[in-house]
């Protein structure tokens, strides 16, 4: 019998539960969520602003999605239409989303080319009209769910 409990030990065994347990107990207890770091104030403080900005952003697009503000009030390119949306974040003007803005920018800087709408753009119809390149797009964003 001396010999199965001097085995036990030898084998790492401590209270009947093998080494692969006890190792185990020991990640958990390293890794527990104690060990995340804490938010600066500042970062804390930032994260509430984004919060809410989000949030205002969100109730805007649904007051638009309804019909509670006009069309007239939030399109500056004087081509939106509420007639094919389907869901609140598409009520938005094209001149709202900044990256576009840039884009066009950089790409015609004396905004020769830009228009007054997205749908203006020398390269909207390449991109966005032609059935081939919008399955293909179809088809990357199915996959990225």
């Amino acid at each position: 019998m001396s010999s199965n409990s001097e085995s036990d030990s030898d084998s790492g065994t401590r209270n009947g539960e093998s080494d692969i347990d006890f190792a185990q107990e020991d990640l958990e207890e390293v890794f527990n969520n104690d060990m995340e770091p804490l938010a600066t104030e500042d970062e804390a403080r930032v994260y509430a602003e984004q919060v809410t900005l989000e949030e205002q952003q969100q109730q805007e697009l649904m007051r638009r999605f309804s019909g509670e503000v006009s069309l007239d009030s939030w399109c500056k390119c004087s081509f939106c239409s509420l007639n094919h949306v389907v869901n609140m974040e598409e009520c938005r003007c094209c001149t709202e989303m900044e990256e576009f803005m840039q884009k066009v920018s950089s790409y015609s800087p004396d905004n020769s080319e830009q228009g007054n709408c997205v749908t203006e753009h020398s390269g909207f119809d390449e991109v966005c009209l032609k059935q081939w390149v919008l399955e293909v797009a179809g088809i990357s964003l199915k996959n990225k769910n």
